[in-house]
């Protein structure tokens, strides 16, 4: 796990909560692959325009916020994979209800057709669990 679980919070995460956390880690990575949508085919309007990737590319998570979850602070401070997008690491922690509002705001723009419930939820968990 990444951002907030270590050794000693694991036993206190339930089955169902840690299949949650471990599958929103897929969605971080690639939500239209685990969900089985077609991925979108314009760019994410937030996406920086001078920063290189396909259009489906710009809408994964891990590309803006980072694998490391540091975003501009992290792996992709520079380089190829540059956006200067901040990462997640302070949602670390926080109220999952927050995380899923802020994927449903305007910059971000995901939607019920995009993501169901479940999805939500489980990004949400990775976010502030994972």
């Amino acid at each position: 796990l990444g951002l907030g679980a270590d050794a000693a919070t694991l036993p206190m995460i339930g089955e169902d909560q840690l299949a949650s956390i471990v599958r929103g880690g897929r969605l971080y990575d690639n939500w239209f692959e685990e969900t089985r949508v077609e991925a979108r085919v314009r760019r994410h309007p937030a996406y920086p325009a001078t920063a290189p990737g396909t259009p489906a590319d710009t809408w994964r998570c891990a590309a803006c916020h980072g694998w490391d979850y540091r975003g501009a602070a992290g792996a992709f401070s520079k380089g190829q994979h540059y956006t200067g997008i901040k990462g997640i690491r302070a949602l670390a922690g926080g109220d999952p209800e927050r995380v899923i509002a802020v994927m449903r705001d305007e910059t971000h723009g995901y939607t019920d057709i995009m993501l169901g419930p479940r999805d939500f939820a489980d990004l949400a968990a990775f976010v502030t669990r994972g």
